[in-house]
């Protein structure tokens, strides 16, 4: 169907299990990690911000934007230079697009500064400015859908920063 075309009347849209074949999906983690990686370096996004060690799966839908990951464990990871600390769910979603995630599910950050409180807020959305203004900017929603910006050095997640 040509792009920006509309379906015919009465046809139906494709069920999660047909998208989810249309996927390049890698089940090894040892194909699954760099390939997740790669995806996320090719839309503008430092390797650094998923400091994962192995993913069960990674699917991508390139023609949507839409990825998934999936692990055994909840992952935390201390960003030393941000002072922050991210929780990455065992199962994670999106849809990405160049220098932006947006309908991001499954990660959310808390403050390292004050590690024993427990609230940690999930983000929706991650941008980086173009041209680069070398901050990645995290954008959450509280009930009100009032929108709140935590923006960071992007160094603080590069590999080797101390992230």
């Amino acid at each position: 169907m040509a792009e920006g075309a509309s379906q015919p009347e009465g046809a139906s849209q494709p069920t999660a299990a047909a998208v989810h074949n249309e996927a390049e999906v890698v089940t090894k983690g040892s194909e699954a990690l760099p390939k997740l990686l790669e995806m996320f370096e090719k839309f503008g996004f430092p390797a650094g911000l998923f400091p994962f060690q192995y993913v069960d799966e990674f699917g991508f839908i390139e023609n949507l934007g839409v990825w998934w990951v999936h692990q055994k464990a909840n992952i935390e990871h201390e960003f030393v230079i941000a002072k922050e600390v991210v929780v990455y769910k065992k199962s994670m979603s999106g849809k990405i697009e160049k220098n932006k995630i947006v309908d991001l599910k499954g990660w959310k950050m808390k403050s390292a500064l004050n590690k024993d409180l427990f609230l940690s807020i999930p983000f929706h959305e991650v941008w980086l400015d173009d041209p680069p203004s070398g901050l990645i900017h995290f954008k959450t929603y509280n009930k009100k859908h009032d929108a709140t910006v935590k923006s960071i050095p992007i160094e603080a997640f590069t590999y080797g920063s101390g992230s």
